[in-house]
């Protein structure tokens, strides 16, 4: 059996929100840290060193060593709190040992200096490449070496370590010297600093290295059967060979023990990519190795082999390589405890903690066969938003099993039956974290009630009583650096129709106004929010028109009323809607009897952004909450 392996490491730091209306809640930027291989693991290299630190403060240190079913007991939390200085540099380093008799000798070394970016969930991915084959020297001292089934007679625990490899009296980066900077990238010495702001978004398709072909990893075996020799390696290229093409051309490095080996030629070969940077490109009929693959290719003892037989597409540089397994292993991982970095406030005052695992870990750390599995809540982005209280894929009113899931699958949408709610069922934050995972964020407090939240823009959050019953769903939009709000955030819409059904809402969190779209699919007008003194009663005859369309989709045998701005329904404390304008500070609408509130981030922008709904908020009473209340300094229209 064949699969490919990848660790990843969730690396979550918490940043201020600047946004006002981001779900009202203080919002954490985060690195997903995944880490692969193009090398054979656990025959190449079976111990993996992970070091974070911020300056002289290690904030992370990890020793553990790879099963020969390809397992890693790493962590499966690691949450790293930022200091109060959100340009505080986080060094990174990961070190790869090769066990060996005697002592573990260490084989690749890639360090990164960066900032956890503001309110982003970010991708590194950090190949430890054979290409940077000797980019780390040293033995790892024999008291560290974690007990397994190595050639060394480790003797300590996996798991967080006083060893450090960033001590040049055990670890030496001979290669690309890391003092000045520097660190090997595909062999060749490129600066450690990177700029996090120049990472991609991590979201539902970014797993960072990916399987070739929708899943199915590089077979260096049966790729490259009947590979010959290419002679001629001195120029760092060579003509292509006759009737191969870019499509079905692939290279490999040959050495008589790293990467997978091929009895028919008697080497062992590691693949390598079609990326000028990572391994070759063909121009004109010439393939030309990139820089580090070519002073590879020219060491002694390595030899460059060619398969032109079309077996394979070419190796991308997001593939993975497939490694062997033992049929009877499913290839999962198993889970460590837990891990938290806190700081009371400087980075001088950070602690390491070791926790148990629970349901309100706010980190994920995973090694899975085909890669890290997304965190749980990002399915749920698109999941559609009715009333009361359901979406994100939560029922805040319990659900049709009572367990809190708003039952709708991702991977069969057009077949999901909204439930009938049941007045009175609460559900509570345990069962919404079994649902979405491990929090990555606070959801802020609105009198007392305090709150979690999930997705680098809190696309979903709840609050909760201290009973922990959830209160108050938020689902959210994405800020905009001009203070507004833009598409990426929360995916799903509130659709509802007027009476007649001749005009359909879609109120949606991606930085355009409501839709009022005729049921003909004709004309989409957007509804614009009026909030200027002079323009009250435009306002009020559109927060009418709403109401009404609410109440005659969710509910309709409430009463007609003439104005919800000064009519309750059903005793209810107040009139059933309410319009608060809080200027730059944003503004909402409040329909009281229908437990929902839409809030938009400035009420004194241009037209599109005080019309944007940036949040929507739905209450469940029976938890405590009759709606997210108007904020203190609120103005009402």
């Amino acid at each position: 059996m064949k699969r490919s392996v990848r660790l990843s490491v969730l690396l979550i730091l918490s940043v201020a929100c600047v946004a006002p209306l981001a779900c009202s809640s203080p919002q954490k930027g985060s690195i997903i840290l995944s880490v692969s291989t193009d090398m054979q693991v656990p025959k190449d290299f079976d111990i993996i060193s992970i070091y974070v630190a911020t300056g002289s403060d290690v904030k992370f240190d990890y020793l553990g060593r790879i099963q020969p079913d390809g397992s890693v007991p790493l962590p499966a939390t690691l949450a790293i709190v930022e200091p109060d200085d959100p340009t505080s540099q986080v060094h990174i380093r990961i070190t790869a040992f090769q066990d060996t008799n005697p002592g573990a000798k260490a084989r690749v070394v890639r360090d990164v200096l960066t900032t956890v970016p503001h309110e982003r969930t970010v991708l590194l991915s950090l190949p430890l490449s054979f290409l940077d084959d000797g980019s780390g020297v040293g033995t790892l001292p024999a008291q560290y070496v974690p007990v397994g089934s190595g050639l060394s007679s480790g003797t300590a625990p996996e798991g967080p370590t006083q060893f450090d490899p960033t001590d040049p009296s055990n670890i030496q980066t001979p290669l690309c010297d890391f003092t000045q900077g520097l660190t090997s990238v595909y062999g060749q010495c490129m600066g450690a600093l990177l700029d996090s702001s120049t990472l991609p978004a991590y979201g539902e398709a970014e797993a960072g290295t990916q399987a070739q072909d929708g899943g199915t990893c590089f077979d260096v075996t049966a790729c490259f059967a009947g590979a010959t020799l290419v002679s001629d390696v001195s120029s760092c290229s060579f003509p292509l060979a006759e009737g191969a093409s870019a499509s079905n051309l692939n290279l490999a490095l040959a050495t008589s023990t790293t990467g997978a080996c091929i009895a028919s030629i008697d080497e062992c070969l590691v693949p390598l990519v079609e990326d000028p940077n990572a391994g070759w490109t063909l121009s004109g009929g010439t393939v030309t190795l990139a820089p580090g693959a070519c002073t590879k290719a020219q060491q002694a003892g390595v030899q460059l082999f060619q398969a032109t037989s079309g077996a394979c597409p070419a190796m991308a540089l997001t593939a993975l390589v497939c490694e062997p397994t033992n049929p009877n292993s499913g290839g999962s991982l198993p889970e460590g405890g837990d891990a938290t970095v806190s700081d009371a406030g400087d980075a001088s005052d950070a602690t390491v903690e070791a926790e148990a695992e629970s349901g309100d870990a706010s980190v994920d750390s995973t090694t899975e066969a085909d890669g890290p599995a997304p965190p749980p809540y990002l399915q749920y982005y698109a999941a559609p938003i009715l009333l009361p209280g359901l979406g994100g894929g939560l029922d805040i009113y319990g659900g049709v099993v009572g367990n809190g899931s708003e039952g709708w699958n991702p991977q069969d949408p057009s077949a999901f039956q909204p439930p009938v709610e049941t007045p009175g069922r609460t559900i509570t934050l345990a069962q919404a974290n079994a649902i979405l995972g491990p929090p990555t964020g606070d959801g802020g407090a609105f009198y007392g009630v305090t709150g979690v939240s999930w997705g680098e823009y809190s696309q979903i959050s709840v609050l909760y009583s201290d009973a922990s019953l959830v209160t108050n769903l938020d689902l959210c939009a994405a800020a905009a650096a001009d203070g507004g709000v833009m598409a990426g955030g929360y995916a799903g819409a509130l659709t509802f129709a007027s009476a007649d059904k001749s005009t359909v809402y879609s109120v949606r969190l991606d930085g355009t106004p409501i839709h009022a779209l005729t049921n003909d699919g004709g004309t989409d007008t957007p509804v614009i929010l009026y909030w200027g003194t002079d323009a009250g009663a435009a306002l009020d005859t559109t927060v009418n028109e709403l109401y009404e369309a609410l109440r005659a989709t969710l509910d309709p045998s409430w009463p007609q009323l003439p104005d919800c701005e000064s009519s309750a329904v059903d005793g209810g404390i107040g009139a059933a809607c309410k319009v608060g304008n809080n200027g730059t500070n944003g503004g909402y609408l409040f329909f009281q009897p229908l437990h929902l509130s839409i809030y938009v981030s400035t009420t004194v922008g241009t037209d599109t952004q005080n019309s944007a709904p940036g949040v929507i908020d739905m209450a469940n009473p029976a938890a405590g909450s009759a709606g997210m209340v108007p904020q203190p300094d609120a103005g009402e229209d």
